[in-house]
Formats: C-alpha cells, structure tokens, sequence
C-alpha cells in the first residue's frame, strides 16, 4: 500500500531525477519529515536498491542524513544476499524441470533484472514469474511438490498458481508459473508460448534460461500495468523496466511491437504506458 504522506508527487518527481540522472534540490539533512517520507515512497515504487546504487557514487549521497544513508546500504546489502540465493535456487529449479522434459521462460522483472539491469539485485521483487506450456500444468505441480515447495492458487479459476519454499535467508523463495502472458483473460493470449518459445533468448549469468525477446518483453511489461485492479499502474519500478526496455531496442524493434499491439488492441494501453515512461524519465 502507499504511504500517507502529503509529499507524495514532490518526493515521486526526485525519485524520477534520481532514476534519470538529473540534480535534486535535496532539503536540509534535518527535515526528517521529508527523508523518512522519502524512504518509504521509495520502498513502494520498489526502486529503493536502485536508488541506493545511483547515488552512493554522486556528491548527493552525502546530503542524505547518516540514518537514511545507512538505511538505503543495509536495503542494498540484503538485495544482494536474497539474489544470491534465490538465483541458485532458480537454476537448481531449472535442471529439474529440464530433465522433466519441461522448458521455461523467465518473464517480468526476474528475467529484467539480469539482461536490463547494472546488476540482478537492483531490479526489487518478490517473486519469479516463469512462463510453461499449458499442457506442463499437472507435471511442473507434481515436480514442485517432490522438490518441497507448497503450492497455491486454483489453476481452473486463473492463468496461474503460485508455489513457495522456505528458506532461513530469503523468509521463502517465491515462484508464479503462468500459461498465459496475463492473468486477465482479456489480455491472457498476446503471447503464445509457443511463438515466445521459438524466438526466445539466452540470459547471460543464469546458465542459459531463456526468455521473452525484447518486443514481447516490452508488450508484457505494458500490458502488465493495467492486468489487475489491485496494481498502481504508475510504480515507478514498472515504467523503469519501461524505460529500460525501450531504450535498448532498434527502431525495428520497436516497429514490431507498435504493430503486434496494434493488432492485438492494446495499442492504447501500450500508448499509455510510454507516455507515462516518458514523462517520468524523459525516456
């Protein structure tokens, strides 16, 4: 949930120069007020980690209170520790699933955060979105069980259903396996898997899981802000996932998926979802 705070757009548009590059007019290090307010709204937006990182190097840092500062590190420290472990145990998972004959593909910010971003730890989540063919459904639930992991969600009412594991450094490993690129069956068939399968990439550090090639990734990542009713489609994290997309993409790219969203009638919410991105971070 957001935090109450009265502070909400100015501390939102520093975060935005924060995450662009551009200067802050930071406040006096005793206007507790604002930096605790900051913290929190940067914890919401999930960018909290990636703040940390961009300013600990810019002669900025040293404006931020000493508690804060250490707050941020000690957030930073924790990221890289929890990727660690939930890294290993995504490729121990995959093995698994290889010599079951199931093949994955990493979606959303698990698969971002280690081909769009400085370092894996940076891009904030929860869990691990991993995408299956339909027909895997009943074996990947059996497999996961074997492994120990606790399954949830009724997979005839949804498009997905979650597994977790306990683990004493995590609090529990998170995994949400999807047979549709959405949740919303308004939007559940924009991507196949099939088709995401055949034109899928390599992702470097992972031992070779694969993932959506950019254009689908950018479809999804539109698309995902206006899935659910429960999503504040303006979390900073998601339109930086944007951000980030779009500017790593050739102009071909981007053709592709103007006219994949055009076709799909989405073009709308892709519209939406750029602008925003671009208001943001001058994208």
């Amino acid at each position: 949930s957001p935090p109450s705070s009265d502070s909400e757009e100015l501390i939102t548009e520093d975060l935005c120069k924060v995450l662009r590059g551009d200067a802050v007019a930071w406040p006096e290090a005793s206007d507790t007020e604002y930096y605790e307010a900051f913290l929190k709204w940067a914890a919401y937006h999930g960018v909290d980690v990636l703040v940390c990182h961009l300013l600990k190097s810019q002669e900025d840092w040293v404006r931020l209170p000493e508690q804060n500062r250490n707050e941020l590190l000690e957030r930073l420290r924790t990221a890289g520790v929890v990727e660690m472990l939930r890294s290993r145990d995504l490729i121990q998972l995959n093995e698994s699933l290889q010599k079951a004959g199931i093949f994955v593909l990493l979606l959303k910010g698990g698969a971002l955060a280690y081909t769009h971003y400085p370092e894996p730890h940076l891009r904030s989540r929860v869990d691990t979105d991993i995408f299956i063919d339909s027909g895997d459904i009943k074996t990947i639930r059996t497999l996961f069980v074997d492994l120990t992991y606790e399954l949830r969600g009724w997979i005839y009412k949804s498009h997905q259903f979650n597994c977790f594991r306990r683990d004493p450094g995590v609090g529990a490993i998170q995994y949400d396996v999807h047979w549709r690129s959405s949740n919303r069956s308004k939007y559940a068939r924009i991507i196949h898997y099939e088709e995401a399968k055949t034109s899928a990439v390599a992702i470097a550090g992972l031992d070779g899981i694969l993932t959506l090639k950019p254009v689908f990734a950018l479809l999804q990542a539109c698309v995902h802000r206006a899935g659910s009713a429960h999503h504040d489609p303006n979390r900073l994290i998601w339109l930086y996932d944007i951000h980030l997309l779009v500017t790593a993409m050739s102009e071909t790219e981007l053709l592709e998926f103007a006219r994949r969203a055009v076709r799909q009638n989405v073009q709308g919410i892709c519209s939406d979802a750029l602008e925003r991105t671009m208001a943001c971070f001058a994208t």
